[in-house]
């Protein structure tokens, strides 16, 4: 019995645990059922590629030598790559302020002007646009010609700022994309600063030994030129058409505006219609040229010829009538080159010799029909040029020197030859000693000194032909000679002065009077003798030839002055 009770009460609890649990999950329910559904997360993306369309993973920009006024132009793609529309802002970075800020910035979006400036104030903000990919274009302008920006380089870089459109850059999606060291590198170039040239600058006239200074504005309106303290000039002389290069006049000069030059004697070449200066300023990183505006000329001096027709021998010689020949001098002492010269009416019919190589400092040139071999002249002398077209007309010719521009150097007179025999003997017309102007017939004379025909010069020794082919003039009719010999002897001689004492009569006696060499007349010589006072009464006898007389003085004052010297001078 005990233990059918256990049993009974052991199923009455568990029923009643049962029914207890069976409340607790009696709730409504509900099913719902979805059809398709995707799980998918959105993104923000962007690329920048070029225009074929590979991502830069280098700089956009590389350049160098840039030169002023020069665009270059890059184009990229602003790509999206990601789920989400963006608004962007372009920036950029420099590492040098002063170059980097000259180079103007040009940027277009999709054909569209959306910044123009320095590279330095790069800032673009799209936000106002919904975006997608966009094509943009960067171009750079470098406008500037100062000296300061030579050889400068800017590093810049651009960034692309991307940002989802609902929001506004603080929060959300991002991204930040970069195109680095961009390099931009200006060259050297001839600037263009504002020196000009002053004088000479086109129509003066100058000689040979003429100072001119030449002056040109050195202020160049570019401090940043003129602030460099070692900026030189290099001058020289444009000779114009026929010359390959000019005559330097001064070479690293300073930068002053000025330099005085005086124009060589020595340089017949500088006879000349169509001159320019011309100045190259070079300095660091400087490199320009100004030049006259016109051509001025420097004109023949013919009192002071640097080559001279200095001698004719327009009969020809006892051997042959054609056997002439002309002699020019080199007055300096600098080798010349007469290529290119002629004379000018010394061939057939009046026409020209053309010159060739060079006449040596202080020496002759000599221009002959014939060659040593045919010409009565010493086999011992050879010509410079040999040319059988010259031809000297016995009535006359007015022979002229042209240099290779074409300017006059000599000439000799017009009409018949001014001197010159051609009868029993034949003797050359020579230049003077002292040449002066060729075109004067004063400076000429008939060569008949004997030491014009012997056989330094000729092939028979005292023959009929007198001249000195190739070697000074020496002939004692050259008045230019006899006038130098006069002024040798015109010159005053002076005579050591003579202490002469005064005999107690106050006079001198005439063995004390010094000895005079003979004077030319018109001449003033003199004399000065010193004498000693020693009386009372003092003559003095003064320059115009007057004389004075002191009266005696008192004891006192004579025995003070008893003892001293005066000078007088007598004219003779």
């Amino acid at each position: 019995m005990r233990v059918i009770k256990y049993i009974f009460f052991t199923l009455l609890i568990f029923l009643l645990v049962d029914a207890k649990i069976s409340v607790v999950n009696a709730f409504y329910g509900d099913t719902e059922k979805a059809n398709s559904q995707e799980l998918s997360a959105n993104s923000l993306d962007i690329s920048i590629r070029d225009i074929p369309g590979n991502i830069i993973n280098a700089s956009l920009f590389s350049e160098e030598n840039v030169q002023p006024n020069q665009s270059v132009s890059k184009s990229v793609l602003l790509v999206k790559e990601g789920s989400l529309d963006f608004k962007y802002k372009l920036q950029a970075q420099t590492d040098n302020y002063a170059f980097c800020n000259v180079l103007k910035l040009k940027v277009k979006e999709d054909g569209t002007s959306v910044f123009e400036g320095p590279i330095n104030n790069l800032s673009y903000d799209s936000s106002n646009d919904q975006m997608d990919s966009r094509h943009i274009e960067f171009s750079l302008v470098f406008d500037e010609q100062n000296a300061k920006y030579y050889e400068q380089t800017c590093v810049f870089s651009i960034s692309f700022f991307a940002w989802q459109v609902d929001s506004d850059g603080t929060w959300g999606f991002t991204d930040n994309e970069q195109i680095t060291n961009n390099t931009i590198k200006s060259g050297l170039w001839i600037t263009d600063p504002q020196f000009d040239m002053i004088y000479p600058n086109g129509g003066e006239h100058f000689k040979p030994g003429d100072l001119i200074n030449i002056t040109w504005n050195n202020d160049s309106g570019n401090p940043f030129i003129d602030n460099i303290n070692d900026i030189q000039v290099v001058i020289s002389l444009n000779l114009g058409p026929g010359y390959s290069a000019g005559h330097e006049i001064a070479f690293f000069a300073p930068n002053t505006g000025s330099f005085e030059w005086e124009v060589p004697s020595n340089s017949p070449e500088l006879i000349n219609d169509n001159l320019k200066i011309v100045i190259g300023l070079t300095g660091p990183s400087i490199l320009t040229q100004i030049e006259s505006d016109n051509f001025f000329s420097i004109d023949t001096d013919y009192e002071n010829p640097p080559v001279v027709i200095n001698e004719v021998m327009w009969m020809g010689s006892k051997d042959s009538s054609a056997d002439e020949w002309i002699e020019l001098k080199n007055n300096t002492d600098t080798n010349i080159d007469l290529t290119g010269w002629v004379i000018k009416n010394a061939a057939t019919s009046s026409g020209n010799i053309t010159l060739l190589g060079q006449i040596e400092a202080n020496g002759y040139y000599l221009i002959s029909n014939y060659n040593s071999n045919a010409s009565a002249i010493s086999n011992s002398i050879n010509s410079d040029l040999v040319d059988s077209s010259l031809s000297l007309n016995n009535d006359g010719n007015e022979l002229i020197l042209k240099n290779k521009t074409g300017n006059t150097i000599d000439k000799t007179p017009t009409g018949e030859w001014v001197a010159g025999t051609n009868s029993d003997t034949k003797n050359s017309m020579e230049r003077n000693n002292d040449p002066k102007e060729g075109a004067n017939t004063a400076n000429w004379h008939t060569c008949i000194d004997d030491a014009c025909n012997n056989d330094t010069y000729w092939d028979t020794n005292d023959g009929d032909n007198y001249g000195t082919p190739k070697s000074e003039n020496h002939s004692k009719n050259d008045k230019s000679v006899q006038k130098n010999k006069e002024k040798e002897k015109s010159k005053p001689v002076d005579k050591p002065k003579e202490d002469i004492k005064l005999e107690d009569n106050n006079t001198i006696m005439p063995e004390q009077i010094p000895e005079v060499e003979e004077v030319i007349p018109n001449l003033e010589a003199s004399v000065s003798l010193n004498i000693k006072n020693t009386s009372e009464n003092i003559i003095e006898e003064n320059k115009t030839g007057t004389e004075e007389t002191k009266e005696p003085e008192n004891n006192d004052t004579k025995n003070s002055k008893q003892d001293e010297t005066e000078d007088l001078v007598n004219p003779i």
